[in-house]
């Protein structure tokens, strides 16, 4: 009997470090790498430069990426604001090109070429 438990011990202690090996050689190639975060270098440099504690990085890691959400959203609410200017812009370039740099039915391709280019970017008044 204490031979069987014996043996079921090394077997036990056998597929444990053989688990534990396999977790530490192959665990690092699986997992996906953590995510620094917007700002990564500025966030490295804060953090080497005042000695920041595991916590204060956490603390930095979600400011600095609350902060890259609300840069986006000026960006997003900026394009949208100058939308119609850019599609104002974007025909006088079109029309110029059309009138002044083509010459007969390579006009006529480039227009028809435009107005496929306005409708996948779903501009309606070509104006």
């Amino acid at each position: 009997m204490n031979s069987e438990r014996f043996w079921v011990s090394i077997l036990v202690a056998v597929t444990f470090l053989t688990g534990l090996a396999s977790g530490v050689l192959v665990g690092p190639r699986v997992m996906p790498p953590v995510d620094p975060g917007p700002f990564a270098s500025y966030q490295t440099r804060l953090a080497e430069e005042f000695d920041l504690s595991s916590e204060q990085r956490a603390r930095l890691r979600w400011l600095m990426g609350d902060y890259a959400q609300r840069l986006k959203a000026v960006e997003a609410r900026f394009l949208n604001e100058t939308a119609a200017e850019r599609a104002r812009i974007g025909r006088a370039c079109r029309d110029t090109i059309r009138e002044h740099i083509l010459e007969g039915e390579d006009r006529d391709r480039f227009q028809a070429m435009a107005e496929g280019v306005a409708s996948a970017n779903g501009e309606n008044d070509r104006g």
